[in-house]
């Protein structure tokens, strides 16, 4: 079920007054716990929020604004493959994910996972980095950030 249905089903419960069903099934769509649930059907009070695939309630603008940027994304995608590609072959993940990144704009998660997307349907396994390989992530697209992880775990 999409978080949309679950949305109106919770909706539906509550409309009816059946607060713990909305509660159990906001719990079993998104694993989460009792107080995380509680909140979430609690905001849903407001006709102007839904939840998202975590099952975080968000407002219906910050929906649009990641399915805008979600949608400017693949278009970009189609555009960054081959280069991303060459950068796997070549073993450099990090200069992958940095260029991902400088492409798009995208939050550094989401370059990952695009990145891991493309290892993936070629075949290549993706590397797990600990500290030192999140550090260098970090200093490929931004040193500031790098320097200050490299003195706390340095």
């Amino acid at each position: 079920m999409s978080p949309r249905e679950t949305t109106e089903k919770i909706r539906e419960a509550l409309a009816s007054g059946r607060v713990i069903d909305a509660i159990k099934l906001h719990r079993a769509a998104f694993g989460t716990g009792l107080a995380e649930a509680k909140a979430a059907v609690e905001g849903l009070g407001d006709p102007a929020v839904t939840l998202d695939e975590s099952g975080r309630v968000v407002s219906d603008l910050e929906t649009a604004a990641g399915r805008e940027r979600q949608e400017r994304a693949a278009a970009q995608a189609a555009a960054i493959v081959p280069r991303v590609s060459q950068l796997l072959r070549e073993g450099d993940y990090i200069g992958a994910v940095a260029y991902t990144r400088d492409q798009t704009g995208l939050h550094l998660r989401e370059c990952r996972a695009i990145v891991e997307r493309v290892a993936e349907s070629q075949g290549q396994k993706v590397p797990k980095a600990g500290c030192a390989g999140l550090a260098a992530v970090l200093f490929a697209i931004g040193g500031g950030v790098a320097s200050a992880v490299w003195s706390l775990i340095g």
